[in-house]
């Protein structure tokens, strides 16, 4: 079993003040015979900042679980997209079905999904169920106008067939939910089967 242990890290000089950044990890291994110290994941620079910021996705299971199953579900009146391939409209993505999906044009990045909420409202996270053509990295960024965007989940591990939980660092009040797609897992495009949107 893992003991999940927080450590802080301190920056300082080159941003011209110190700030405390919590990051999360399972680092610290329990057994029989008692603890041994597990090689933690290296974090990129991109991710720091990303906690600087306090943009960025919580990925502890239980505290994932605890947003689908005690969050209120926000109806989500329609969504458009950068592109589209074929039939496989932006609204798919939304259309309360397991078996409709949205589908980007593929083999281009940067790609996009907008999600149109049917009032602004206090959101603290999603799950998007993706489907093959997924994103290795993407944001989720929110606004009130769709004119401000403020970026509140950044993954950099997404994968292809994954039902993903994202859990925002603190509730944010928006209107317009952008999954905002950076790099493909494969050669296709982005495909999302259903998004929903918790409050």
């Amino acid at each position: 079993m893992y003991k999940r242990q927080d450590y802080g890290f301190i920056m300082g000089q080159g941003l011209g003040a110190t700030h405390n950044i919590q990051l999360t990890a399972k680092f610290w291994g329990i057994g029989k015979m008692g603890a041994g110290v597990i090689t933690p994941k290296k974090l990129d620079f991109d991710t720091v900042i990303d906690f600087f910021k306090g943009d960025t996705s919580v990925k502890v299971r239980d505290e994932a679980e605890e947003l689908v199953a005690r969050g209120i579900e926000v109806r989500i009146e329609t969504a458009e997209a950068s592109s589209v391939n074929g039939s496989d409209e932006a609204e798919n993505a939304c259309d309360g079905s397991e078996s409709t999906r949205w589908d980007s044009e593929h083999g281009k990045d940067p790609q996009w999904i907008i999600f149109i909420l049917e009032k602004g409202e206090i959101i603290r996270g999603m799950k998007i169920r993706w489907e093959t053509a997924a994103a290795k990295r993407y944001d989720i960024l929110v606004s009130l106008d769709k004119k401000n965007w403020k970026k509140v989940a950044s993954i950099n591990d997404g994968e292809s067939n994954q039902e993903r939980i994202i859990k925002f660092v603190k509730p944010v009040k928006a209107k317009y939910v952008k999954v905002f797609g950076k790099e493909r897992c494969g050669d296709w495009g982005y495909s999302i089967w259903e998004v929903k949107i918790y409050k």
